[in-house]
């Protein structure tokens, strides 16, 4: 067989190797139809912020988070777990609807006004709202 068919044969192959159809990367798993998901990047006194994912669970009324300290290389995510539960109206507003975490512990409570079907914002200890010139929204992730 000559040079140039065998070179030939060889460019080929490579050719059909490199266009065959190659399976899709897997997407990233959406959250599960009973399930909630916010991810947003909030205000951290001593980094660059703080990238959260929350989980809420509507069947178990079980929350996940997952906390991570932008610009601390050394600081290992921080998960949580808890019982959330659904608070309508506050002090401010009587048909507000508030994800209440951790409220069987008043000492750790954190509440999340809902502005839409997509957005959720911190409020205060006290369960108001406040000003602040750092992001206090988290985004809802639906894929």
């Amino acid at each position: 067989m000559s040079i140039t068919l065998r070179t030939s044969l060889l460019l080929g192959s490579l050719l059909l190797t490199a266009c065959a159809a190659r399976p899709p990367a897997p997407a990233p798993e959406p959250p599960a139809p009973d399930q909630l998901a916010f991810t947003g990047v909030l205000h951290c006194p001593d980094c660059d912020g703080l990238r959260v994912l929350l989980l809420l669970d509507r069947d178990t009324y079980q929350y996940r988070t997952r906390e991570e300290r932008l610009g601390d290389t050394e600081a290992a995510p921080r998960l949580n777990t808890g019982l959330w539960q659904l608070v309508h109206g506050t002090d401010e507003n009587p048909d507000a609807v508030v994800y209440q975490l951790d409220y069987d512990r008043p000492a750790s409570t954190r509440n999340f006004l809902r502005l839409d079907d997509d957005h959720i914002k911190l409020l205060d200890e006290n369960g108001r709202e406040f000003w602040s010139p750092y992001n206090l929204i988290l985004e809802r992730t639906r894929s």
